[in-house]
């Protein structure tokens, strides 16, 4: 009688040892998967940063693109004016000289 009793409380201990180690195993295999999880999550967020970091980058260039292009653009257009006034200033000296030398051939 002995014996059974024996081989029950065996049967029942290898039986919580295993289940025990079946959840250890489960518990485990829970852990590692929120880790990898957690892992991507920060690859992730350190990606996006970065991206942000970049395009923060790339709009300081461009706007510094777009105000050296006003600045090109203005500094033609103030070139171009100063001609015009140029040869505004010569048309109105040929005209003077014409009629001066219109005047000094009528005397």
């Amino acid at each position: 009688m002995k014996y059974p009793t024996y081989m029950i409380a065996l049967l029942a201990a290898a039986l919580t040892t295993s289940c025990n180690r079946d959840n250890d195993r489960i518990d485990d295999s829970a852990d590692a998967t929120k880790d990898a999880i957690d892992d991507r999550k920060d690859a992730v967020e350190a990606q996006a940063d970065h991206a942000k970091e970049q395009a923060e980058r790339d709009a300081r260039i461009q706007q510094a693109r777009i105000e050296a292009e006003e600045e090109s653009t203005q500094a033609q257009l103030d070139a171009e004016k100063e001609i015009a006034d140029a040869e505004a200033d010569a048309a109105r000296a040929r005209e003077d000289a014409a009629r001066a030398q219109a005047d000094a051939e009528n005397r």
